[in-house]
């Protein structure tokens, strides 16, 4: 279920799209640029917050994915890909 600010967001962004005539990718662009903006103005670290919620964001994923997926389990690691010599 989306949180309301989810919500509002996710209709900002297609408003936006509509009524400059831009993609949605560019809608959110924008929108993203403003918050940096915001961000600015109160004297708040953009790139903090937005760290910050990227791992938010993986943690509600995984949840909705054990919620529904209830025998699902998520294991993490810090594997590398690619050649070279695999870690002990």
């Amino acid at each position: 279920m989306l949180r309301r600010s989810q919500h509002i967001l996710k209709e900002r962004v297609k408003e936006m799209a509509l009524r400059d005539s831009i993609s949605k990718q560019t809608a959110l662009r924008d929108l993203l640029t403003d918050l940096r903006h915001v961000s600015h103005d109160l004297g708040l670290d953009f790139e903090d917050a937005a760290e910050g919620s990227e791992e938010v964001f993986h943690e509600e994923v995984e949840l909705k994915i054990m919620e529904a997926h209830p025998d699902f389990r998520v294991v993490h690691t810090s594997a590398t890909y690619g050649s070279g010599p695999k870690p002990h």
